[in-house]
């Protein structure tokens, strides 16, 4: 993960873009606004001025009573009643109690409580990706691991959501660092050059069931991996991020769309926001696509399904590693401090998912042991509560460490 030189940091360069237009109810009738008198009217004005998205959605304190961990969160989903972790960490503590508990690199919590349930089947080694299937409630990790659950698996294995290891077994050859779940298949991606004993560079799919090879997908990345992946708002590609230069030999710079059904690569092909990219995570909505990178610098970059160009990106002066949208608003993570967008952003950012500018949240997270950006890994953007993961130790300068849970703002 490389740092760029603070003078490369803070811009925003946005390119133009055709977007429909949005149609709104009005506040009130006309007839109504008519009847306020001019400064209950001038009173509203400045209201509403000041609630465009600039508070963010969500509170910049965390909530005070959860768990929190002893080693970085790497991976994190959430589901309607639970949220599963992955990482590093060895043991999780209830803020509330201090109680601690151990938890090799996996665990869960009470999504409404923020507390630790019993769901912990060990890895031994760092835990770096996670999906859970919609259908049968099984949790698909990927990582660092030889073992999980005290059952061989290496870099890739299945939960149950009684923490019992099935079966699955895809066998990659390395790291594995993200998945997603589509019906009875799972895709996979990451430093693999094999799985299942058969050649597949960066990319695979596999049984839902069995973890066997599905050999009638083949998309290849070649000049380097792929690091993420995530579903197409057309419901028939894959988003497919990572540091590559081609795609089964046709180029495509860190960022392509490949065929659910058989892996090749469309003709998108958008033009790179740098040099040297590395794309960590994507998350979509809509046909919006935003990124998280690093490279010389980190940034975030939004683009449009089937568009020549990046809509906009901000840079940072370190990797940014995830990000997550809700109501507008783009949440981005990674270790860059304290330049972002021009501004102080220590770890976590909210920038207008319109228009890439930087809003003024700031939880403003920190590090210890001559560590001061150790890094925001893992984002969820839910309902409820804006959840974070990484290796931070403090918010505004006070515990918690490495988990965060912000509520929902005004």
């Amino acid at each position: 993960m490389r740092r760029a030189a603070p003078t490369e940091a803070g811009s925003v360069r946005v390119k133009p873009h055709r977007v429909a237009a949005i149609h709104e109810e009005p506040l009130m009738s006309r007839r109504g606004i008519r009847q306020l008198p001019i400064v209950l009217l001038a009173a509203i004005g400045a209201v509403l001025a000041s609630a465009t998205p600039s508070l963010a959605s969500y509170l910049p304190t965390p909530r005070s009573s959860y768990s929190v961990t002893n080693g970085t969160v790497y991976a994190m989903v959430v589901t309607s009643d639970r949220v599963y972790i992955g990482g590093s960490f060895t043991a999780v503590t209830n803020t509330a109690t201090s109680q601690r508990t151990t938890r090799n690199r996996l665990a869960a919590f009470d999504r409404a409580t923020g507390q630790l349930l019993d769901w912990a089947p060990a890895a031994d080694n760092t835990v770096r990706a996670l999906a859970v299937s919609g259908v049968t409630g099984t949790v698909y990790v990927g990582g660092e691991f030889a073992t999980l659950g005290g059952v061989p698996r290496a870099f890739a294995g299945a939960v149950t959501s009684d923490g019992a290891v099935t079966a699955w077994n895809p066998s990659p050859g390395k790291v594995v660092r993200d998945a997603v779940v589509v019906g009875d298949q799972v895709y996979l991606a990451g430093r693999f050059g094999s799985v299942g004993g058969r050649t597949r560079q960066g990319l695979a799919r596999v049984s839902a069931d069995t973890g066997a090879l599905d050999t009638s997908f083949t998309a290849n990345t070649t000049g380097g991996k792929a690091f993420a992946i995530a579903l197409a708002a057309n419901g028939t590609d894959l988003l497919v991020g990572g540091n590559f230069t081609a795609i089964n030999d046709q180029p495509h710079a860190f960022l392509a769309t490949v065929a659910m059904s058989d892996g090749t690569p469309s003709s998108w092909s958008p033009a790179p926001a740098c040099s040297t990219c590395e794309v960590f995570h994507i998350v979509t909505e809509g046909t919006a696509i935003y990124t998280a990178m690093g490279g010389p610098g980190g940034r975030a970059t939004k683009y449009f399904a089937g568009g020549a160009n990046y809509v906009w990106t901000i840079r940072g002066d370190g990797d940014v590693q995830t990000v997550a949208v809700r109501d507008g608003i783009v949440y981005v993570g990674g270790h860059y401090g304290p330049s972002f967008g021009g501004s102080v952003r220590h770890q976590l950012a909210a920038v207008s998912a319109d228009s890439g500018q930087l809003l003024p949240w700031n939880p403003n997270l920190g590090g210890a042991g001559g560590n001061d950006h150790p890094g925001v890994w893992a984002l969820s953007a839910d309902s409820d509560f804006l959840r974070v993961g990484g290796g931070f130790d403090t918010v505004a300068g006070v515990a918690p460490s490495r988990y965060a849970e912000f509520p929902t703002g005004p």
